[in-house]
């Protein structure tokens, strides 16, 4: 039986996507070795669940809904980019986000407890929430890769406005000949904030 690859994830509010999308430019015209993510698919990623029985899906689902159920949307911010595993040698270049990240916090930790529903254990390194940009190729050489961290100095980029996000997704990410397409299989609206002056 074939399995589903299932993550779960904040969706950006369009406004933050329009802001990325000129640093994404500018590090896309500087000819890197990088396989760049389309920007209908950039999200913060929550908790990563890989591949799960289809079978399983409805008690995962029933789950989420649940863990989500009354949880507040964060007001966030996108800014100041970055890489994985450093800037050196990177693997992953980013848009790092700050915030609430108590609010994010708890739907992390929502998140996680999903996961578990399916077996998956959370990383055992800290969450470090991001928006995914590019993954450097497997290919590339180490100059290759130091031009790739050396890239994100070059863009002048002063982020986004912190705004809330308001939606979270169970999504399904299929690889197509075109790259790989998400497919939101649940998504709940998170309550709106009666704070105006969250903490940035």
């Amino acid at each position: 039986m074939d399995h589903w690859r299932l993550f779960i994830g904040m969706l950006l509010p369009e406004a933050t996507r329009a802001a990325i999308e000129p640093a994404a430019q500018a590090l896309r015209s500087q000819g890197l070795a990088v396989r760049w993510v389309r920007p209908e698919n950039w999200h913060i990623t929550l908790h990563f669940l890989g591949n799960v029985d289809p079978a399983a899906f409805p008690a995962l689902d029933a789950c989420f809904a649940e863990e989500v159920a009354g949880l507040t949307a964060p007001t966030l911010r996108c800014h100041a980019l970055g890489a994985f595993p450093n800037e050196r040698k990177p693997r992953v270049l980013w848009a790092g986000v700050s915030g609430d990240k108590e609010r994010l916090g708890l739907i992390h930790a929502a998140a996680v407890a999903a996961g578990r529903v399916v077996g998956v254990e959370p990383e055992r390194r800290p969450y470090t929430p991001h928006v995914t940009l590019g993954y450097v190729r497997d290919q590339a050489g180490p100059a290759e890769r130091a031009a790739g961290g050396a890239a994100l100095g070059r863009v002048g980029w002063t982020g986004d406005s912190p705004r809330p996000y308001p939606s979270v997704a169970l999504i399904r990410s299929t690889l197509t000949k075109a790259g790989s397409a998400y497919t939101p299989l649940r998504r709940i609206e998170l309550l709106p904030s009666s704070e105006n002056n969250d903490s940035l």
